[in-house]
This record gives structure tokens, sequence and C-alpha cells, in this order.
């Protein structure tokens, strides 16, 4: 029991940034089901986006219906989203326009600990590396993107682009 207790305090600080980001999940989870059963999102990103995925999933590759009702692949219209195609194995387990919105949210909230990480390698203050990822958790810009937008391509960039950055510091040092 006292190792346990003795583990609990040396990691706190990565507790309470671990709670927060389940706070977070919680709280973002129930306004996009909210919205979602409001008919909030429309056609566009996370209608786009999940026939996309869908239709990868049965054969047709990056396929979507353009505003004529012609099926075409969607580099012939706006912009490429190759970045879908992750999603494609989780949406065969679950085939629901939501399972892109909750990938999404696990990505990007999850990305706090990856800020924990580097700022814990450039500060070497647990305290510190978990504050500064609790400012990323209250930053207003990821709560417009994990509570409104629903899904977008660029918002699942952001942990890997914080990844990229973690490993070329661990290979700096």
């Amino acid at each position: 029991m006292k190792k346990l207790y003795r583990l609990f305090i040396k990691h706190i600080n990565l507790l309470i940034l671990i709670g927060l980001i389940g706070i977070n999940f919680l709280v973002a989870s129930r306004i996009n089901v909210f919205r979602y059963h409001n008919f909030d999102f429309g056609k566009f990103d996370l209608g786009n986006m999940t026939q996309m995925v869908w239709n990868t999933l049965n054969g047709r590759f990056l396929y979507l219906t353009d505003y004529f009702g012609t099926n075409l692949p969607r580099w012939a219209m706006s912009h490429v989203d190759p970045i879908l195609l992750l999603f494609v194995p989780i949406f065969a387990l679950y085939q629901h326009p939501l399972t892109l919105v909750f990938s999404q949210l696990v990505l990007v909230l999850f990305s706090a600990l990856i800020i924990y990480k580097i700022a814990l390698l450039e500060l070497e203050s647990k305290w510190t590396a978990s504050l500064i990822g609790m400012s990323y958790l209250f930053y207003p810009a990821l709560g417009y993107i994990n509570a409104v937008t629903g899904f977008h391509g660029v918002s699942v960039v952001i942990p890997f682009f914080l990844l990229s950055f973690y490993f070329f510091e661990k290979m700096h040092k």
C-alpha cells in the first residue's frame, strides 16, 4: 500500500494532467453527440470525410459526391485529405460518423502528453511540464476544434507534428 501511495505522489502532476484530458474528452464528447443529434454537422467536413472513409473501405479510393450528385475522387475537387486513410481500419470496426470525431478528440487531447514530454525534456521540471500540458488543454482554439468543428483532417496532424518535434529535440540532446 505504501508503494502505491509513493507512486501516486511521485506522479501526481501527470495524473492531474490525465484527469484534465479525461474531463475535456467527456465534455467535448457530450457537445459533439448533442450537435450530431441536432443536425448541426452538415455535409461539409464531417459528411464529406465520413463518405470518403466509407467509400475507401468499400473499394472506391477517397470518393465522394459533389454538389451535382456526381461521384468523383476528392482530388478532383478542392483539396486532398490522405490523412483519412489512417481512419479506415478504425471505421471498419465501427461505421458511424462520430467515429471520426472521437478519433480526432483522442489524438488532439492526448497531444497534451506529448507537450508534457517536450516540456519535461526542455525544462526538467515535472510540475512546469504538467502546467504547460494543462495550458494546452485550456487553449481556446483547442476547445473550438474539439467542440465546434466536428472533424477536420488538419486537426489530426497536431500529434504527428508534436511527435516529430519531440523526436528531433530528443536527437539533438
